[in-house]
């Protein structure tokens, strides 16, 4: 970029910024859409400009002689970035002295931010070979999206370093790893890296359990909140309907939840917890239409006496029978399939309802909680459910 090129490009962004922060209001559509293409195109060159310069200044050495620092902690202390964020553009910048043509293209605006890095990656796995492809890296760069550039960076990297490309797969597969621990507050934080494989599976997996949710316009859950929700759908699934599970200690995977019964009735009582952390008395009454119960009679101290006999509030031919009644959520407009979804209680067993076919109805994790938060079904009854079989129809149904 020339310098009387490089001075307008400056002056008009100048004149941008300058402006009132409210005038984007005013503007009329085809000057908006203008104006957000032409600062989406701005920041992409400056960024490529920031790396040019970031890189000068480190071959200088200029943060060492000023403040006997590195130019990472230099760019942490003086420009308020994240560790992270100043390695990410040290490493670009040292990387763009060998990638002059990829830095030309990236100031020119015809490469992005996330493009430059990208073949900043690949140039340092690959340095010999990109030095002697780099004219056509940087072209296929300026036009592919960043999906069809990860995909064509690989193709180039599968033909000049075969035996590198197998090693890297063969270690992804090893570094897969996952993390789930509990936090002080009893919010719980899972972490990890999973291989292509098991990463399309999982990925495949949540977003069939979250697109239908999509369709429901009174949805009103982030995406983020969907997966959450589908990965604890999906991990219940598993537990209720996989009869190859392990037991321990005589007893299939379960978990415990401590409430008194003024609690699960709906009236004044300790709030009810998962391992000494509260959880809201809705969800409980949600978990409590399909769980085992065991009672725990105390003294006035809460002092254990008496431990009762575990009962299955919904036994498995019960269950079976509710999903050949029902082919989705009862919730109006619902399409999750019954597989998928708890048995609710229409009349809650905390408050004499009974376990049998006419009390029960299968909902979806999210509009179960939506009824144990007094929202009743929109059209004032429960859908999705068949006829009714009778006789000896209904008794192999159970």
């Amino acid at each position: 970029m020339s310098d009387m090129k490089y001075r307008g490009f400056v002056n008009r962004l100048d004149q941008v910024l300058d402006a009132p922060v409210g005038a984007v209001v005013h503007l009329p559509d085809e000057e908006l859409e203008e104006r957000l293409l032409g600062l989406a195109e701005a920041a992409e060159r400056l960024h490529a400009e920031l790396v040019h310069t970031v890189g000068e200044f480190d071959r200088r050495g200029l943060a060492a002689r000023s403040s006997n620092l590195s130019t990472k902690a230099w760019l942490v202390r003086m420009c308020r970035w994240s560790k992270g964020k100043a390695s990410r553009i040290v490493a670009q910048a040292r990387s763009s002295v060998d990638m002059p043509g990829t830095l030309v293209a990236a100031r020119d605006g015809a490469v992005t931010a996330e493009a430059v890095q990208m073949l900043t990656a690949c140039h340092a796995r690959n340095r010999e070979a990109y030095a002697s492809h780099e004219d056509v890296l940087a072209d296929v760069a300026s036009y592919l999206d960043i999906d069809e550039l990860r995909q064509a960076i690989n193709l180039f990297e599968q033909q000049v370093n075969t035996s590198q490309i197998i090693d890297s797969a063969r270690n992804r597969e090893v570094n897969a790893n996952v993390y789930l621990s509990r936090t002080l507050d009893g919010m719980w934080r899972l972490d990890g890296w999973l291989d292509p494989e098991r990463g399309a599976i999982v990925d495949e997996a949540i977003r069939s359990h979250v697109d239908p949710t999509l369709i429901d316009s009174s949805d009103r859950r982030t995406m983020a909140q969907r997966r959450a929700d589908a990965l604890a759908d999906i991990c219940s699934y598993t537990l209720t309907h996989d009869g190859d599970l392990v037991t321990s200690g005589g007893e299939r995977p379960h978990l415990t939840v401590t409430v008194d019964y003024e609690a699960l009735a709906g009236v004044n009582g300790p709030l009810p917890d998962i391992d000494g952390v509260v959880v809201d008395p809705a969800a409980l009454r949600r978990i409590a239409c399909d769980a085992g119960v065991v009672r725990i009679i105390t003294d006035g101290e809460s002092q254990p006496i008496d431990v009762g006999r575990r009962t299955r509030t919904i036994p498995p031919a019960t269950r079976r029978a509710v999903e050949h009644l029902h082919r989705t959520c009862g919730w109006a407009g619902c399409d999750r399939p019954t597989r998928w979804c708890d048995i609710h209680h229409i009349e809650h067993w905390a408050d004499g309802g009974r376990t049998d076919l006419d009390n029960l109805v299968p909902l979806c994790r999210y509009h179960h909680g939506l009824v144990h938060r007094g929202h009743p079904p929109p059209t004032g009854r429960w859908h999705g459910r068949r006829e009714r079989p009778s006789g000896g129809a209904r008794q192999r149904a159970a």
